[in-house]
């Protein structure tokens, strides 16, 4: 396996890391090949913090892996639960661990 020429996870053939706008263009590519409006960058990294609550991260771990810091450098859950909202399916499972039958 070949390693990577420097610390970031996405290296690149012209410099040491590949830039934002170009991650976002290649995801905007396929979202376009795939009929997937709604696929960005900004949506996988919803779905990854998501998946990291569902995982049972803690959510200062959680804030921090996102960079949802405060000024003093503390974990911003605020900010955090913001993206991980969860969905109806969600919410409907949740109810049914008390439901009463």
């Amino acid at each position: 396996m070949e390693s990577l020429k420097g610390p970031y996870l996405f290296d690149s053939q012209r410099s040491e890391q590949v830039t934002t706008r170009a991650v976002q263009h290649v995801v905007g590519k396929y979202a376009r090949r795939l009929h997937m409006p709604n696929l960005s960058c900004h949506a996988l990294r919803h779905t990854c913090l998501h998946n990291l609550v569902k995982a049972g991260v803690p959510l200062p771990t959680i804030a921090e892996i996102a960079g949802h810091l405060k000024a003093d450098g503390t974990p911003n859950i605020d900010m955090t639960l913001r993206y991980i909202k969860p969905g109806e399916e969600e919410k409907a499972n949740a109810m049914e661990l008390i439901s009463w039958d």
